[in-house]
């Protein structure tokens, strides 16, 4: 009778061994999928803001455009009014024509006004073409960022996943034991 009792306590513990390893891999299961749940919405997060970063470099990229467009134009403009106004002798002919002092001084002020707005339209020029470079890169350096950070929360996704995998032919093997270990304790009683 001692010996049929210590066979049946050698299952009783086996069984709550399993029991406790089953409780234990349910409780990481668990863990994991409340963790692919966040990882989720991270991930659902992330995709909502590179649909906004695409949204905007499409408005930047039209906006952008526009710019260029102007750009052209004024460079094309200022081209020509570059060429006409200091290309030929029609300054200095426009000065030296002068019939009086007045006349030379108002002509001379006249020119330098015209030079002063060519400079500022140009050094205007150069700032647009700057913001238009600055804006691209940091808009390429932001959606890069996220997309890192897509991927980076897809491994991490990936990751879970096989773990939750493993775990649950972890589990499904412990219960298998499990429920040998319970027939044998209840062959045995019988």
């Amino acid at each position: 009778f001692g010996i049929a009792l210590s066979g049946m306590s050698v299952h009783a513990e086996e069984v709550d061994s399993l029991e406790d390893k089953t409780s234990n891999l349910q409780s990481q299961l668990e863990g994991i999928n409340q963790d692919l749940v966040t990882i989720s919405n991270e991930i659902a997060e992330t995709e909502v803001k590179i649909e906004e970063s695409n949204n905007e470099v499409f408005r930047l990229e039209a906006s952008l455009q526009i710019s260029r467009n102007n750009e052209e134009v004024q460079y094309a403009n200022m081209k020509t009014r570059i060429k006409y106004m200091y290309g030929s002798d029609t300054l200095l002919s426009m000065v030296c024509e002068a019939k009086s002092m007045g006349e030379f001084l108002n002509r001379v002020d006249f020119i330098q006004n015209i030079t002063k707005y060519d400079k500022d339209m140009l050094e205007n020029m150069v700032k647009v073409r700057e913001g238009i470079e600055e804006q691209e890169a940091e808009l390429k350096s932001r959606q890069q960022e996220l997309l890192d950070l897509q991927s980076q929360l897809d491994s991490e996704q990936a990751a879970l996943q096989a773990k939750a995998e493993e775990t649950s032919t972890d589990l499904a093997t412990v219960n298998a034991q499990l429920e040998a270990a319970r027939a044998a304790q209840k062959k045995q009683e019988e």
